[in-house]
């Protein structure tokens, strides 16, 4: 009997836990796991002159291929309530599998990998990096799984537009040069800037690293499969590739690839609370902490000429008095905010309109690709 009755409490906790969960997730008529259900038709013969503007805008190639102001548009989705409403792909990409580089979008869906595995209390956003990786200096301890979402690591990061010899470019190095064997060595043993958590500088290799540790503590308690077995399979994200070192590590920077609804389902879970289908994934607060701009940029930017503003490896459309930054793109709403990469590759999420955006491109260094334009024909094609 006592048996029967530990067995039956055990199944009412279950249940509640279950239900609390539920309860704390927002609901859908339906989850695209299997695949997004699409309205493209109707909305294309409702709004044919905004399809025709968006379509004009975005596939309209311009430049030629070596040209650095190149706008060259590979796919673009557009999902609003949970619905696609245009579905397009070209220059080879309409055929099936075939995937597309994120560049520095993958940033972002590090940063999803670490709310997974912080859900599962594998890692704690005060660890130290040292908990995880050997060999690292003494003095490299301070830096926490928190500074590099935050891009805080005070590591030393060297940008293109910093040097004239790309071969002191630090992203260069590390992909091409002498870290492609082990990028997160690479990354670590670069010279400390400034005190950890003091100052925030853009860099795939924080990234990279943060990567590197999420995926050395995930693998002590399964393999290296868990990406899929913790989130994708979960939420259907079948198409995507997380591309990995000679040393085993994710390059978690630069290099996920993906089909585009691969990439709309991270906006979508992010769009969701970092809930799927009545499952937390991500902890409670994760997203609203993700959108909040960190402070380390707020006391300390190290490129003054920036002109996005980051949260936790997103790009947020606020303004931040403290560094006389307006918002970037003035147009949109305020809750606006985007995964961005490097050749026109974007995750798009607008909570005010239920709606997601995911554009890829090969745009040139110097794009004359206008974001913001670009998104305002999208949500004018969504949109009544």
């Amino acid at each position: 009997m006592g048996a029967k009755l530990t067995a039956l409490l055990l199944l009412l906790a279950t249940g509640l836990a279950g239900a609390a969960r539920a309860q704390d997730c927002p609901t859908r008529p339906y989850w695209p796991t299997r695949e997004w259900h699409s309205r493209v038709v109707p909305t294309n013969a409702a709004r044919p002159a905004q399809l025709k503007a968006l379509e004009d805008y975005a596939y309209t190639d311009v430049g030629a291929d070596c040209d650095v102001t190149r706008l060259r548009t590979d796919a673009v989705l557009v999902i609003q309530n949970g619905e696609i409403v245009h579905d397009r792909q070209v220059h080879g990409y309409d055929s099936s599998g075939k995937r597309h580089i994120s560049w520095a979008l993958a940033a972002s869906i590090t940063n999803v990998l670490t709310g997974v595995a912080v859900q599962r209390g594998v890692v704690h956003l005060d660890d130290s990096i040292c908990k995880y990786l050997s060999d690292v200096a003494s003095d490299h301890c301070a830096i926490t799984i928190q500074h590099l979402l935050e891009s805080a690591s005070g590591l030393e990061w060297i940008d293109a537009q910093d040097t004239a010899s790309k071969q002191a470019w630090s992203l260069q190095q590390m992909l091409y040069g002498d870290g492609h064997g082990d990028t997160a060595r690479f990354v670590v043993d670069q010279p400390l800037r400034d005190k950890p958590g003091t100052s925030w500088h853009e860099s795939a290799g924080d990234a990279t690293l943060l990567a590197h540790v999420v995926d050395a503590a995930m693998q002590v308690s399964s393999d290296g499969d868990w990406p899929w077995s913790a989130l994708f399979d979960h939420t259907g994200t079948n198409y995507l590739v997380l591309e990995r070192d000679l040393s085993g590590g994710p390059l978690g920077g630069t290099h996920v690839w993906g089909m585009p609804w691969d990439f709309a389902r991270i906006g979508f879970l992010f769009l969701n609370d970092g809930c799927w289908d009545g499952q937390r994934l991500l902890p409670a607060g994760w997203v609203v902490a993700s959108t909040t701009v960190p402070q380390p940029y707020r006391s300390k930017k190290i490129d003054a000429g920036a002109k996005l503003v980051p949260g936790r490896l997103w790009w947020l459309n606020k303004a931040v008095p403290e560094q006389n930054t307006a918002k970037p793109w003035p147009q949109l709403p305020d809750d606006s905010y985007a995964a961005i990469g490097q050749g026109g590759q974007y995750i798009v999420v607008i909570p005010a309109l239920d709606l997601l955006i995911v554009r890829t491109g090969d745009d040139g260094a110097n794009s004359v690709f206008n974001f913001e334009k670009f998104v305002l024909l999208a949500m004018a094609l969504a949109t009544p």
